[in-house]
């Protein structure tokens, strides 16, 4: 009797470890071939076969306007044209084969800070050329973008408060937190006001499933890891009813993630923080359905980081650079790390 109990045992172990052992293989980060010049405070778009990196933050606040594309059929990185302003935390979403990019900061001249601009521009991946959109009607950056159709819903984000005279954002200056939710439609070049976002935040990111926009994570109190506080927040727009709704709060609080859709999942990734004079970065990956309002914890990346460039290309997802100390926490590497996960 004893000896079928220690058999059985053994049987069930050898089984549990060999569904274990074949989820891991299944769902899996592998390394890729590193972007040539690593920053923070990138942002990332897959579009066809390729993935494109954008922006970058320098020294003394300089935006370093980077822009490169991974061809993943030639397994190689390409230099891409620069945009015609140079900016760091803009929006980035695409429509086809045209990518369009939103808001974001510049550095004033004469002062070390972020300036929120209303830059609007577009690339074509045709003809690897940029053009001038008309401009976002709310100076932003830290902001987040997700496309229904043809129409492009630019959300949140962090401005100059009213009247303050500011030229820019800085870390012992008040700043403004937004919910405003501008629709670009892309057909004919104008904005619309849609319903603001219940929850005022930053450093935020948004995906779209079935025709609905989910907004994940951020800060509030300061667009600065300094002065802000992360939070979960999962809030998601319905565009045919112009309303927002509270869904499922991401388990793991953080903001300056990577936020993606595939396979009718909400991916989040990495992020950093800043709590009881502790600055730190993730890298965690959790997963939202929207059919069962429920998050589940996937493989993490193997680096750590935020301000990171991620998007979805060929059914697998692609996290590019970043950095791996959170802002305000000191000396840090610009990383060049090319992490693609395959899921299950």
């Amino acid at each position: 009797m004893n000896h079928f109990i220690r058999k059985t045992g053994i049987n069930v172990l050898v089984f549990l470890l060999l569904i274990f052992s074949t989820y891991a293989f299944a769902e899996t980060w592998e390394a890729g071939p590193p972007i040539p010049e690593g920053a923070e405070e990138v942002v990332g778009i897959g579009v066809g076969d390729s993935m494109l990196v954008y922006g970058g933050l320098g020294p003394a606040f300089t935006p370093r306007g980077l822009f490169w594309m991974f061809d993943i059929s030639q397994q190689k990185w390409i230099e891409l044209p620069p945009s015609p302003i140079p900016v760091h935390h803009p929006a980035f979403v695409t429509v086809g084969s045209k990518v369009y990019l939103f808001g974001g900061f510049v550095k004033p001249e004469d002062e070390i800070s972020w300036k929120p601009v209303t830059h609007a521009a577009m690339f074509d991946m045709n003809t690897r050329e940029w053009s001038s959109l008309k401009p976002l009607p709310t100076a932003r950056g830290a902001l987040t973008a997700a496309a229904v159709g043809s129409k492009i819903y630019v959300i949140g984000g962090v401005a100059l408060p009213d009247k303050s005279g500011f030229k820019g954002l800085y870390f012992d200056r008040p700043t403004k937190q937004l919910t405003v939710n501008e629709v670009y439609d892309t057909d004919n070049n104008t904005w619309s006001q849609a319903a603001p976002m219940p929850t005022q935040r930053n450093h935020m990111g948004a995906a779209t499933i079935d025709g609905k926009i989910y907004v994940v994570g951020g800060r509030i109190g300061s667009g600065f890891t300094l002065m802000s506080t992360n939070i979960g927040v999962n809030e998601v727009y319905d565009p045919d009813k112009d309303t927002w709704e509270p869904r499922a709060m991401l388990p793991t609080a953080r903001s300056g993630i990577g936020v993606v859709a595939l396979n009718g999942r909400i991916h989040v990734l990495g992020g950093e923080e800043w709590s009881h004079n502790r600055a730190g970065v993730f890298r965690q990956h959790e997963a939202y359905d929207p059919k069962t309002n429920r998050w589940s914890l996937l493989p993490s990346m193997q680096f750590p980081r935020h301000g990171l460039a991620v998007g979805v290309a060929n059914g697998k997802i692609y996290a590019i650079s970043g950095a791996n100390v959170a802002g305000g926490g000191g000396a840090h590497k610009d990383l060049t790390y090319m992490e693609i996960y395959s899921p299950s």
